[in-house]
């Protein structure tokens, strides 16, 4: 009498183990092709088999792969414990994202390494860094995998290699990158140096990072947009002002951009500095015309950066003689020198909004236009400009 198992060979070693002929003379093939496959084992030696096999395994778990190597091995060696390894936030069951559901075909050459690690309580190997595409692989009947074990200690180690892998590589979002620099207490300051700081989800990741608790779960709920979430961690690091601002955001009402939010930061921050109250504590009127202040702070160093573009673009344009013969006369000295002008004037006025001087005077005049009803923003960029590049700075320091 015979029972039916099913055994799997992780380690893929040879074994050593005599079964009599009423049993399966296959045995050794079967368990050594590293396939779930049905023996038929004597209920007498059933006991004495499943005993070889783990003491086999638990033996041989931790020597068959070498840290930090490359091999290939079969899909079904590979456990998915996403709760535990993947970064991100929103995934499946499996840990899969869905971003490769079209794909119909694989393709051995995009697919890369997947990152793995060897968990030495259970001996069992669990995907680090590449759940979509072993999700990918199962659903479209692949048997193996290129993978490289990953050196640590633990399985937050292990997380935290992989998700430094994937913000190296842009993936993910920021968000997801936001809360692993906030569980790991990481900054600018104390970035691993393999991490690019100019990527777009490795930088606004470090900017929600800085936010107060409640603001970076409103944006998690999806209660405030990232734009916003980032212009403020990005401008002011004081997080119980980031719930100042964002309060009166909430009284607002209505859509305000990123642009804004980082110039009503300044706004708020500055007051800070120069007050021992906060802008906040000054009264509706004070914060209404904040509000019309950074509204005009925005719109012009947008039009300074926009103008400063076009003019040095059309400066350096190969096709500006070609213009000229055709009667569109470009001066290329001109632009270039009102492309300088721009720039001269956004560095100066970045400096001199903070304190109070005739450019403050100018921008403080033109947000109570606009703040009766007043269409001025143009004008105010006229003024500022006009003011900016006539004025020397020895007027300005007086």
């Amino acid at each position: 009498m015979s029972q039916q198992l099913h055994f799997f060979n992780p380690s893929q070693t040879e074994l050593d183990l005599e079964l009599p002929k009423r049993g399966n003379p296959n045995f050794k093939n079967k368990y050594f092709a590293g396939k779930t496959k049905p023996v038929r084992i004597p209920i007498a030696l059933v006991n004495q088999v499943q005993s070889y096999l783990e003491s086999l395994e638990s033996d041989s778990q931790q020597s068959f792969i070498p840290e930090n190597e490359v091999c290939k091995i079969s899909v079904t060696l590979l456990n998915l414990d996403p709760k535990r390894f993947q970064y991100k936030l929103i995934h499946g069951s499996t840990g899969s994202t869905g971003s490769l559901r079209e794909i119909k075909q694989w393709d051995s050459n995009l697919a890369g390494l997947i990152l793995v690690w060897l968990d030495p309580f259970d001996g069992k190997t669990y995907v680090v860094n590449g759940h979509n595409r072993v999700t990918l692989a199962m659903n479209l009947g692949v048997s193996d995998l290129w993978v490289r074990y990953i050196n640590a200690d633990t399985d937050i180690e292990a997380r935290a290699i992989g998700a430094l892998a994937n913000i190296a590589d842009d993936k993910g979002t920021a968000i997801d990158a936001g809360k692993f620099f906030r569980d790991r207490k990481l900054s600018a300051g104390n970035l691993p140096k393999n991490i690019d700081m100019k990527k777009t989800i490795c930088s606004q990741g470090l900017a929600i990072a800085n936010l107060h608790d409640d603001l970076f779960d409103y944006l998690v709920q999806g209660e405030i947009s990232l734009a916003i979430a980032v212009a403020i961690g990005e401008t002011l690091p004081d997080r119980d002002l980031q719930v100042d601002l964002y309060e009166l955001l909430k009284k607002e009402r209505r859509n305000i951009s990123a642009d804004v939010i980082r110039e009503l930061a300044d706004i708020v921050l500055n007051a800070s500095r120069q007050n021992s109250v906060t802008l906040f504590d000054l009264g509706c009127f004070m914060v209404s015309n904040a509000l019309h202040l950074a509204e005009l702070q925005a719109y012009i160093k947008q039009r300074l950066s926009r103008d400063r573009r076009l003019f040095r673009t059309v400066a350096k344009s190969r096709n500006a003689e070609s213009l000229s013969r055709a009667n569109n006369h470009i001066d290329r000295d001109k632009s270039a020198q009102i492309a300088d002008e721009r720039d001269y004037v956004l560095r100066l006025f970045d400096e001199l909004k903070a304190y109070k001087n005739s450019v403050t005077q100018l921008l403080n005049e033109f947000a109570d236009r606009l703040g009766n009803g007043e269409n001025c923003k143009d004008d105010c960029y006229t003024a500022i400009c006009e003011y900016l590049t006539s004025v020397t700075l020895r007027d300005l320091a007086a």
